[in-house]
């Protein structure tokens, strides 16, 4: 999880942006008389994802696109204001595009190796849409991610870290980690060890990540593709102590750049693992 800075855009201006290019007379009647609102609805948004209480939001009926929401305003008037006025046209199209570059690298925040290719809606849209286009609910994330986070509501039993609104702890500790079994070819796996200083809450929510994006799998993917190429390298080292030195500084390097990155955690584990730097690599 890499958390971000939450975007500063004023609400209000993305809110203008999508309305302008309504051409439906009725419809654009319901967002002006929403418009004095909109302020109002994206600090409410971020006051209740600041205190990890998104799951106290009303959520619409699943389906059901004719649910009034707010002020004349169907579900499905705002869900179209994010897909067809946002997405698809302009100028709501450049705030998306802004949102989208947002990520570091144009890698995904959430699993830390896909490609920025969409919005994340952490509060779904179909089940929140009042906050179809507010920045702080659109999250810069990979195809695969946004697919496996899904469109449930948001509930006390089910947290979830939120990349803009996240505890520090979660890139400040180290709670992921990895064991290398010395097979033929050697192997990766990932699970998760909290601090015994988190609360259960913390505990809970990047339990919750770790297993919703099936990241023990996804990890290991890319894991032991990166054993293959690091074996190699350590192949052209005939020295024992060369190899380890090599391991110890790829796990500081790695483990500086994003302490919870499957990378790191690989890292960390081929720089302890004596099977491995004494022959294991050779498999």
């Amino acid at each position: 999880m890499k958390l971000l800075q939450p975007p500063i855009v004023p609400q209000i201006e993305i809110f203008d942006a999508c309305k302008s290019s309504v051409t439906d007379a009725s419809f654009t009647a319901r967002l002006e008389e929403l418009r004095p609102y909109v302020p109002q609805i994206s600090n409410h948004y971020a006051q209740h994802a600041s205190t990890d209480s998104l799951h106290t939001l009303v959520s619409a009926h699943h389906g059901h696109p004719e649910q009034v929401i707010s002020i004349n305003l169907t579900k499905g008037d705002l869900t179209s204001l994010y897909e067809k006025h946002m997405v698809s046209r302009s100028p709501g199209r450049a705030h998306y595009d802004n949102l989208l570059l947002s990520a570091p690298l144009s890698k995904c925040p959430y699993c830390g190796f896909g490609q920025v290719s969409t919005l994340d809606h952490f509060a779904s849209k179909s089940r929140y849409p009042l906050y179809s286009i507010e920045a702080r609910n659109l999250v810069p994330a990979c195809a695969d991610c946004n697919k496996l986070l899904g469109s449930a509501p948001i509930t006390e039993d089910s947290p979830f870290p939120h990349p803009y609104f996240g505890d520090p702890r979660i890139e400040r500790d180290t709670w992921l980690h990895a064991s290398i079994a010395c097979t033929s070819p050697t192997t990766v796996s990932y699970f998760v060890a909290s601090p015994e200083t988190w609360d259960d809450q913390l505990r809970l929510s990047i339990g919750n990540y770790f297993n919703d994006l099936q990241l023990k799998r996804r990890f290991a993917i890319e894991g032991n593709s990166a054993i293959v190429e690091i074996s190699d390298t350590l192949r052209l080292m005939a020295n024992l102590e060369d190899r380890i030195l090599h391991l110890r500084s790829m796990a500081a390097v790695d483990t500086s750049r994003r302490r919870n990155s499957w990378r790191a955690a690989l890292s960390r584990a081929l720089a302890i693992s004596l099977p491995y730097v004494n022959g294991g690599y050779l498999q």
